[in-house]
């Protein structure tokens, strides 16, 4: 703390005190010698113009240029003196009325000397600000930087990057002492998340076990039964089914939750979508899926044929008769796009903003609710996103995008 107290403040009071010194300074030296230099210039000006005999107005002018001084020379046509100075100018004073030159002269102000006071003022106030601002900019640029570098760090782990951390010295001021705190509040959510997905896939493969057991029991009792209990076993053996695939995809999300680097290779996202369209026609035969276009990316094809796999699948569902899949590549914003439509009732507007999510599905779905999570998380993993909303064909639209890489 005294640390940063030093860096932020020891800069302002010494701005403080060198406005104090160099304001006593201008107030106490500068400023009465501007005065008295003056004062001594016009002077010298009023004696040799009051001397002279037959002098014209250009000897006037170049007289007062060699003594620094700014003036206007005006004619005197005929007593009494014309009008008042302009302003910020002076009359000569102590010339006689006959003199056949006015001469006003420039002091900042009508006054003389008190607009040199005025006008030295507001140089010296606007030299103190900008020699101030120099000083405190120059001081407080590497605690803003540090402080905007702890800014990153918690947008990255807010954006699920859990192995972000920050820089920090051994003892410090007060900004190393928050880094060292963050860094522990997030290795504490980094262990607190592991742990939770490691439970999640410990029981996700040990339900496996007994759900094997059962599929062989029943499969026992079917045989034993003969026809009597056949329609409530055959339900039985759908519900351990759908259970296997609720694990399946349990541990699948779990895996990818876990999961970093991927596999990098060229991927023509025409070809994959043409192989997903062919697998899925066989669960609806009167939804018609259509493919258009094509484009190029990098990434893991088995990974991306599994998250446009989810896409497609999860279309194909809730479609009344058609899905559209458009495929495209942009090379100047460098990335690839599939956009995966259908004509079915749509998202549930509720939860719009939460697709993605793990066991989040509408009201009408009989899914796990991870289908479209694993597709996400997919995409993440492989620097892309995914949107959801309300497509061309009236029902639901998502919209993968993913980097181009070099291809």
């Amino acid at each position: 703390m005294r640390k940063l107290f030093l860096k932020v403040y020891l800069p302002l009071a010494l701005c403080v005190v060198m406005t104090l010194v160099i304001f006593v300074v201008a107030m106490f030296r500068i400023i009465p010698a501007q005065i008295s230099s003056h004062r001594e210039s016009v002077e010298s000006l009023r004696e040799q113009l009051v001397g002279s005999e037959g002098i014209s107005r250009d000897s006037v002018l170049a007289l007062a240029e060699s003594l620094d001084l700014e003036v206007i020379v005006t004619a005197r046509e005929a007593p009494p003196p014309i009008g008042p100075p302009p302003e910020g100018y002076y009359s000569l004073p102590g010339m006689p009325w006959n003199f056949p030159f006015r001469v006003d002269i420039s002091g900042g102000a009508r006054g003389g000397p008190a607009g040199l006071v005025r006008q030295s003022f507001w140089i010296i106030l606007l030299f103190l600000l900008v020699t101030e601002g120099l000083v405190l900019f120059l001081a407080l640029w590497p605690v803003r930087k540090r402080l905007s570098r702890l800014e990153w760090a918690a947008s990255q782990l807010a954006s699920g990057k859990l192995d972000t951390r920050l820089e920090t010295r051994e003892g410090g001021d007060l900004i190393d002492s928050l880094g060292r705190t963050f860094n522990s509040m997030a290795e504490e959510i980094k262990s607190l998340v592991d742990s939770h997905q490691e439970l999640l896939g410990i029981v996700a493969h040990e339900l496996r076990t007994p759900m094997t057991r059962l599929r062989l029991a029943l499969e026992i009792m079917k045989e034993d039964t003969g026809n009597e209990h056949s329609s409530k076993m055959n339900r039985m053996e759908q519900d351990l089914v759908a259970l296997d695939g609720l694990v399946t995809e349990l541990l699948d999300y779990n895996r990818l939750r876990r999961s970093g680097d991927v596999e990098s290779v060229p991927v023509d996202l025409g070809d994959l979508c043409d192989g997903i369209v062919r697998t899925e026609s066989w669960a609806r035969d009167e939804v018609d899926i259509r493919l258009t276009g094509g484009g190029m990316c990098t990434g893991d094809p088995a990974m991306l044929a599994r998250a446009l796999g989810n896409l497609v699948r999860n279309a194909v569902r809730f479609a009344e008769s058609k899905v559209l899949l458009e495929v495209s590549s942009d090379a100047v914003a460098g990335n690839a796009m599939v956009r995966v439509s259908d004509d079915g009732p749509g998202f549930d507007p509720g939860i719009v903003d939460k697709l993605g999510e793990p066991f989040v599905k509408g009201r009408s779905s009989k899914g796990t609710g991870l289908g479209l999570a694993i597709a996400l998380r997919i995409a993440e993993i492989h620097g892309g996103s995914i949107s959801f909303a309300t497509g061309g064909l009236g029902g639901a639209e998502a919209v993968l995008r993913l980097p181009r890489g070099n291809v």
